[in-house]
């Protein structure tokens, strides 16, 4: 775990959590964990690589909320999963490799992903830079609906923004095989007409 060397040069009254999907933001209560505000920002060598079973990681956060969390981490997880912790240990002594597939990757699957919101005015989302996954919002309607009948008609699944308390937004990832990525947009490009006409 990384430390983040100052506390004081953050404010006092809010407490941020840094995911990897919409900031987060509440009113501390933590009764002075560190004296000020307080940052995490949590990463898993699993996003890092595109491998879901590798749960090893790394925070950024002020010293004493990172010895904190180490405790209740040791304490939570009783017995690691050690081969997945060995697995962490060669991707990170990997990581130009690791880069380099990753690269080869996502450079067309962002370009699939971007053409896919460009073509869609619908969705309301900036066009991905960086990262596995972009996190549209629906301009109309319930994308709570729009994601049921994605999975159900069109055999398509995204992640439901409820799960990160944004109800009307959804996460969508293309971190997988180019043909798979380029099957889900074809799929869920024709989703937003059939959502309209339903709704309508």
């Amino acid at each position: 775990m990384i430390e983040l060397p100052s506390a004081d040069r953050t404010s006092s009254h809010k407490s941020t959590l840094a995911r990897n999907g919409p900031v987060r933001r509440h009113h501390a209560g933590h009764g002075g964990i560190v004296g000020s505000r307080i940052f995490i920002n949590p990463y898993v060598v699993a996003q890092l690589v595109d491998s879901s079973g590798i749960r090893c990681g790394w925070i950024l956060a002020q010293p004493e909320l990172v010895r904190r969390v180490w405790q209740i981490v040791d304490f939570t997880y009783g017995s690691p999963f050690h081969p997945a912790e060995l697995l962490a240990v060669i991707a990170l002594d990997s990581l130009d490799h690791v880069r380099d597939r990753a690269r080869a990757l996502l450079g067309p699957n962002r370009a699939l992903m971007n053409d896919f919101l460009a073509q869609h005015p619908e969705l309301d989302c900036e066009a991905s830079q960086f990262g596995t996954m972009v996190f549209p919002r629906l301009k109309v309607g319930s994308a709570e609906e729009f994601v049921t009948m994605l999975r159900e008609q069109f055999e398509t699944s995204v992640v439901p923004g409820n799960f990160f308390d944004h109800p009307q937004y959804f996460r969508i990832g293309f971190c997988g095989a180019t043909e798979m990525v380029r099957g889900g947009l074809e799929r869920l490009s024709a989703a937003p007409d059939a959502f309209e006409h339903a709704s309508g």
